[in-house]
């Protein structure tokens, strides 16, 4: 009787162990599942609204600025239409850059309405994307000095054209979450003209 005891509670703490197991397993694979929907939902978010990036004047959509594309390794900003939480149509400087996030920080889209009857001031609505970041490197793929080469550069600075790639590198601040591949997207796809 001993031992059949001593069996019964050996075989319960096995089961029991790999209860724990099972339960912490689950867990795991839903938080990274969780994270890879988020990256799929930023990743859609920065292709539609790069995607849809306006070559502009200053003088065409309202503004005083000598272009519509200003692309840094930290951020990116450009005129585009609404996005789907604005108020209403029309055009949108939209931001996508790090904001403060309690301890970390956050990739957030910043968008302001702009045009004739609407001045470029203020801060805008902030959507926050995707927190826990540490780190946001863009970097920008076309003619960037009107010289007709092709190349990667840091900074955007070419008032009359918008590149042609943008790739977007995220670090996270947790390294043990998802890693975010370098994302290569086309910028003003459907709006470009030859």
């Amino acid at each position: 009787l001993l031992i059949a005891m001593s069996l019964l509670g050996l075989i319960f703490t096995a089961l029991a162990g790999g209860l724990r197991f099972g339960t912490e397993a689950w867990r795991i694979s839903t938080e990274r599942l969780s994270a890879s929907q988020d990256l799929q939902l930023v990743y859609q978010t920065l292709r539609r609204q790069l995607a849809a990036a306006l070559n502009a004047p200053g003088s065409v959509i309202g503004t005083q600025q000598p272009g519509s594309f200003e692309g840094r390794l930290d951020r990116v900003s450009f005129v585009g239409a609404a996005p789907a939480r604005s108020i209403g149509p029309g055009l949108f400087r939209l931001t996508f850059a790090l904001k403060p996030d309690g301890l970390h920080q956050a990739l957030a889209l910043i968008w302001r309405p702009i045009g004739l009857n609407s001045a470029e001031s203020g801060s805008g609505d902030t959507e926050p994307l995707l927190r826990g970041v540490r780190a946001i490197r863009f970097r920008y793929f076309g003619d960037r000095d009107n010289d007709a080469e092709q190349r990667w550069v840091n900074e955007w600075k070419n008032p009359n054209a918008l590149p042609r790639l943008v790739s977007i590198e995220i670090e996270f601040a947790d390294r043990q979450r998802l890693r975010w591949p370098v994302f290569i997207l086309p910028v003003g796809a459907r709006t470009r003209s030859r």
